[in-house]
């Protein structure tokens, strides 16, 4: 597939319609605790994400494919594990410790109440 394919479908003149108002929470902007990563370790961080994403692809067609729903499951199972992992290394790297889009590793992985938990 070349550079300038498009995904879309082209659209006739005048055809193009307003978009629904979108529901999805806008993510949060970038002001928290700046990331201190140095090249090197913002490369690995890329790297472990590459990585990551092949194995959760292959995951996700293994699913797709199997006949028997327990496997399946496992492999959906898995999948999420990695997809947590994903986002918790992506945001953690671009806003340290607190995250930017969602929060840092505690909320990526225990949830958005986790540090409320057990607080006096």
């Amino acid at each position: 597939m070349s550079n300038d394919a498009t995904l879309a479908p082209a659209r006739k003149a005048g055809s193009a319609k307003t978009p629904a108002p979108s529901t999805a929470v806008p993510a949060a902007p970038i002001e928290n605790e700046a990331s201190t990563l140095t090249t090197a370790q913002a490369k690995t961080v890329l790297e472990t994400i590459a990585g990551y994403s092949d194995t959760l692809c292959k995951l996700l067609m293994l699913a797709q494919t199997q006949e028997d729903e327990w496997v399946a499951g496992i492999a959906v199972d898995a999948a999420l594990i990695i997809a947590t992992s994903i986002g918790a290394l992506s945001d953690t790297a671009a806003g340290g410790s607190r995250g930017t889009v969602i929060g840092g590793h505690d909320r990526w992985n225990f949830g958005p109440n986790f540090g409320e938990r057990g607080a006096a």
